[in-house]
């Protein structure tokens, strides 16, 4: 992703001690929490953080298909990575790929009946761990407050990266 310009410009400034802590607990939370999630999902249904992002995205798109493509979209993956991804999930068992009706170049991605399994198994638990590890420890004035937080700054990244 390239840099946007104004950030390289003259406003360009170090952080502050109070700004670098913040940062450095949060780098360390998001690395914790993703630790926390992955190592939930391998020991709830024996798959990756990524297995489930595409589980879940197929889930959506049911009954249908979802088309290589847009499944690539839809988890901001490049293509050659989905089609990685997908060729290992499929010799799983747990997605089934077929040739795009109309357009023989294309791919159409669906759910196994095995990946539908292992999603209704990995959802409720992974709710589950969200739920012990964020929302538990935290109130409504405590929620109010993250929520807006985070809107603000995603209200940010979409200003200084808008193709996102």
């Amino acid at each position: 992703m390239p840099a946007p310009a104004d950030v390289a410009g003259p406003a360009r400034r170090e952080l502050t001690e109070r700004e670098m802590r913040l940062w450095r607990t949060f780098w360390t939370f998001r690395a914790n929490m993703d630790a926390a999630l992955e190592s939930g999902l391998q020991r709830s249904a024996a798959i990756s953080g990524s297995d489930f992002e595409v589980l879940n995205a197929l889930s959506d798109a049911a009954p249908g298909p979802l088309r290589l493509r847009d499944l690539g979209l839809v988890l901001d993956w490049e293509r050659s990575r989905v089609s990685h991804h997908l060729r290992r999930m499929e010799a799983r068992g747990l997605v089934e790929r077929h040739p795009s009706e109309g357009d023989r170049r294309g791919v159409t991605v669906t759910l196994a009946p095995a990946g539908a399994q292992v999603l209704a198994q990995a959802g409720p638990d992974r709710q589950a761990l969200v739920v012990s590890l964020v929302f538990e420890a935290l109130d409504d004035k405590d929620l109010d407050l993250l929520e807006g937080v985070f809107t603000t700054m995603l209200e940010s990244i979409e200003r200084h990266f808008p193709a996102r």
